[in-house]
């Protein structure tokens, strides 16, 4: 069920995550927050890691790898911190991740700046 809603969630033409939908299964904007977003990749490097069937493992893998780099972009502060945590579960399954690894330092640089 969660994961149909982000599959269906992710907008391809704005790069983005939907984070709102009526009642009737219409999506009330074309894009979330950057704080949604944020914590959608975040949910995905932990469904990456954490997941206990493959099939859930392989479907974030290939959604967090769409969403990477349109995301990269964000600006908000919180948006970027969740994508940390959600980088930092991916590394912690393919530490030598060579755009998880350079985007979670541009992202610290930025928090940190």
């Amino acid at each position: 069920v969660y994961a149909s809603f982000l599959q269906h969630a992710w907008n391809d033409d704005r790069g983005r995550f939907r984070n709102f939908m009526a009642y009737d299964r219409r999506w009330c904007e074309e894009e979330g927050s950057e704080d949604s977003c944020g914590r959608t990749l975040w949910a995905l490097g932990v469904t990456m890691r954490d997941a206990p069937t493959a099939v859930h493992r392989d479907w974030a893998g290939r959604l967090f790898e769409t969403a990477l780099g349109p995301l990269a972009s964000l600006g908000s502060p919180r948006a970027r911190a969740f994508m940390i945590l959600g980088i930092g579960a991916v590394l912690d399954m393919h530490p030598t991740h060579p755009r998880c690894r350079a985007l979670i330092a541009q992202l610290a640089d930025a928090l940190q700046a």
